[in-house]
């Protein structure tokens, strides 16, 4: 049940956002990624994956606003992330229309010119 996500896997998802953003100095990203849009648009895969909280193969908007929820406990976001922001998130990125944010979706919403890195 997506309730009973643990807070320490919604603290990775939301981690790696931030080293994705920003990576530190001598993080692998430095040394490891062939060009930095193909690492961005793989390290964002890897974030949809941890996003999809239930492995259904798709983020729901429930799994959002978990994540959502946590992050702004956690102190990163001020401001309240509530069901009317977390329902126009999933619209912006939900591009087929189906209400559900798939990989793809999501990569290139986070992402929407990857070759303007």
């Amino acid at each position: 049940m997506l309730s009973d996500v643990s807070p320490k896997l919604a603290q990775r998802a939301i981690e790696d956002i931030a080293v994705l953003k920003n990576p530190p100095r001598g993080h692998r990203a430095h040394f490891t990624q062939p060009t930095p849009a193909s690492w961005r648009s793989k390290e964002l895969r890897k974030i949809f994956r941890l996003f999809d909280l239930d492995s259904s193969g798709v983020v729901e908007a429930s799994e959002l606003l978990i994540l959502g929820q946590r992050r702004q406990a956690l102190g990163q976001k001020a401001r309240v992330w509530d069901e009317a922001k977390n329902t126009e998130l999933v619209r912006k990125m939900d591009t087929d229309g189906d209400g559900v944010v798939e990989e793809k979706e999501f990569v290139k919403c986070i992402n929407p010119n990857p070759t303007a890195l």
